[in-house]
């Protein structure tokens, strides 16, 4: 199968001219390298095709890499994959792209029940495109990417979803506090969304969803105080330099600078096409997706979606101005996706460890940080034997480890950190705070995101310690 160099329209095999966009066509050789002929939806065989293209997710794509910074590698076993086929940048579990479209949701934890707003503002957008003239965030004007990133950095949040098949991580921006603007295939299938900004911890709930243009709305349980970003009402010229924000790998936020290589662009993602895309040479990775594509006034031209790994700086965005009146329309009128749980303990993105702070300056500190990694990490896998195995013969002696599956099958640990060590004889003592997502009807708290001020005993073990006893301090744990 051929392809237009220069818009990416499917060519007949004898044609001359392009019948999308008019450009003449020389004989192009086939690329190196050697092709696998892909499975169809209906089990048959099609013929290979010369490009991939990527995009990682929760809910249908390809695996990441390591990641950047101090966050652990994505790592998961892909489905098969159709050669040629698009798929969306959010760095998960991998899914045949072809299910992008099989979409459940999210669960609801807003506290208003994503019933609609009394006088919703609307998504600021910009009307005329004014890429050469600098405007202003704030009381700076933004005439550099530095200064870009400094201004508008804390509207860009981290994504993480739990799910039956392994949640994600991927990116969003803030459209209002408790709005964010991000990709479908970012939330599609999840049973819970956690929203990370800033060092704030926060649940959200999928407002509106357009698996087929790849949009999504959500709306988080509290407010947040980050940057609100407008949304540019015209289509960016070609050439116009850009950055974008996000959380490349699943690893820490960064900031990638490139140009509008082409607008109007088409991609087939499985279940139909994306049209009318931007396509750009930023570099992208999965995990971006969601994020914001920006042009140095700190305005948002696209939301970050897709990229070809066959490719040398070719990626995608939803331009901002065909977006911005869908996600007006949920705004005013939200219309809240049934949850997504159809199986009975949920997990976290695979690869994603619970990174524990241990600020006891105590020497049996790391010893016992790595004790509540173990416990926190086989939580959020399901791998509840590995969690059970931490606790002492004591506290197995109160719990099945059956029980304890259950009561913990929908829990997923964000956040750790050890705050004292005390020595009791051969027993420790250890100050914890930790936040957690669950069903709101386990545990008896009815709460969706928690946070927690617990104190333990530890029993040593061998080289290293078991959890004895636990107590919350009072009103713990409270709402996120």
């Amino acid at each position: 199968m051929l392809f237009c160099a220069e818009c990416g329209a499917r060519l007949e095999a004898e044609a001359r001219f392009c019948a999308e966009c008019g450009t003449a066509l020389v004989a192009r050789p086939q690329p190196h390298g050697t092709l696998v002929a892909p499975v169809a939806t209906n089990g048959t065989s099609e013929p290979p095709c010369p490009e991939t293209i990527w995009d990682g997710d929760p809910a249908g794509h390809l695996e990441a890499g390591p990641p950047l910074g101090d966050e652990p590698a994505v790592t998961t076993t892909p489905e098969p994959q159709k050669h040629g086929a698009k798929t969306l940048l959010a760095a998960g579990v991998a899914v045949v792209v072809a299910l992008i479209g099989v979409s459940v949701a999210i669960a609801s934890h807003n506290a208003d029940g994503g019933q609609p707003q009394p006088t919703p503002s609307p998504v600021a957008v910009r009307t005329t495109s004014g890429t050469a003239t600098p405007t202003t965030v704030g009381a700076n004007t933004i005439v550099t990417f530095p200064a870009l990133y400094r201004q508008v950095s804390d509207g860009v949040v981290r994504i993480e979803t739990t799910a039956c098949n392994g949640g994600g991580v991927g990116s969003g921006f803030l459209l209002a506090p408790d709005l964010v603007a991000t990709v479908a295939h970012v939330v599609n299938g999840a049973v819970s969304i956690v929203v990370r900004q800033n060092g704030i911890t926060t649940t959200g709930t999928v407002i509106g969803s357009d698996t087929h243009a790849d949009l999504a709305l959500v709306r988080t349980h509290s407010p947040l105080t980050g940057h609100v970003f407008t949304l540019d009402a015209s289509q960016p010229e070609v050439g116009t330099d850009v950055g974008a924000i996000g959380y490349p790998l699943a690893g820490q936020e960064s900031l990638t600078k490139g140009s509008i290589s082409g607008l109007g662009r088409t991609i087939d993602v499985g279940n139909g096409p994306l049209t009318g895309l931007i396509q750009t040479d930023t570099p992208l990775n999965h995990g971006n997706s969601g994020g914001p594509l920006l042009s140095v006034d700190g305005t948002v031209v696209g939301l970050v979606d897709a990229g070809n790994t066959e490719a040398n700086g070719i990626a995608y965005a939803i331009p901002a101005q065909t977006a911005s009146s869908q996600l007006q329309r949920w705004r005013e009128a939200p219309a809240p996706v049934p949850a997504g749980a159809g199986c009975s303990a949920p997990v976290g993105p695979a690869g994603i460890h619970v990174s524990i702070n241990d600020q006891s300056a105590s020497p049996d500190g790391a010893a016992i940080a790595t004790a509540f990694a173990n416990y926190a990490n086989g939580i959020n896998t399901g791998n509840y034997e590995h969690a059970y195995a931490v606790l002492s013969p004591h506290a197995q002696s109160l719990t099945s480890l059956d029980a304890f599956s259950q009561g913990e099958a929908s829990s997923y640990i964000v956040t750790l950190r050890i705050t004292a060590v005390t020595h009791a004889g051969a027993n420790d003592g250890a100050a914890v705070q930790f936040t957690s997502v669950q069903d709101p009807a386990a545990g008896g708290h009815g709460q969706a995101c928690s946070t927690w001020q617990m104190d333990y005993t530890l029993v040593p073990s061998g080289p290293g310690w078991l959890i004895d006893t636990a107590s919350p301090h009072q009103g713990s744990p409270a709402p996120c």
